[in-house]
């Protein structure tokens, strides 16, 4: 997700609100980045990032997001 530092408008917003579930991540380096604020809130929940052990390692954003219930690793215990 873009924030306004990419559009060069001196913004930092990225979009509203922003929800990742669902997904399977099998990329090495940070499977998602926020490049900005979003408005309300932004939840990454319910997914597996296969190449990484914690959620340092796979996610890069910044303030408003939440980042919980998540599996990690090639052999993870299931999600909550």
């Amino acid at each position: 997700m873009h924030g306004g530092r990419n559009r060069q408008d001196n913004t930092d917003i990225a979009g509203t609100t922003i929800e990742i579930y669902n997904n399977t991540f099998l990329a090495t380096q940070a499977s998602v980045m926020i490049g900005g604020v979003p408005q309300e809130i932004c939840e990454i929940h319910h997914n597996w990032f296969q190449k990484h052990s914690s959620s340092a390692q796979a996610v890069r954003a910044s303030a408003k997001t939440i980042v919980k219930d998540n599996a990690y690793g090639s052999n993870p215990k299931a999600a909550k």
